[in-house]
């Protein structure tokens, strides 16, 4: 398990960046793409639920993934043996789960 949430951790970086450059690239011909974007999105009830899931989780993965790694390298004790490693995981992965809903349906 450590593993794949490390995978998905750089790859959540990878399309945070990637997403950035695609979402900001249509700006430089067109400077009010953003707001009619936003404005598209925001009339379809289920385009903007799935919008926001789309945006939310990606970025709450990696900011936990982050800590988790921050843990990581500083924690001096509480990682001996990898049933430790798997509860961080589980940890993080159920952490995810409840922000990005909490995101995703009040916020």
């Amino acid at each position: 398990m450590p593993a794949m949430t490390s995978i998905a951790f750089r790859a959540t970086g990878a399309g945070l960046s990637l997403g950035l450059v695609a979402a900001a690239a249509p700006t430089i011909f067109f400077p009010a793409f953003p707001v009619v974007a936003v404005g598209f999105v925001k009339t379809i009830p289920l385009l903007h639920l799935a919008a926001k899931f789309i945006l939310a989780f990606p970025i709450v993965y990696h900011l936990l993934g982050g800590l988790r790694h921050f843990y990581f390298d500083y924690a001096s004790r509480g990682l001996e043996t990898t049933e430790e490693v798997d509860n961080t995981c589980k940890i993080m992965i159920v952490a995810t789960a409840v922000t990005v809903l909490l995101l995703t349906f009040v916020g």
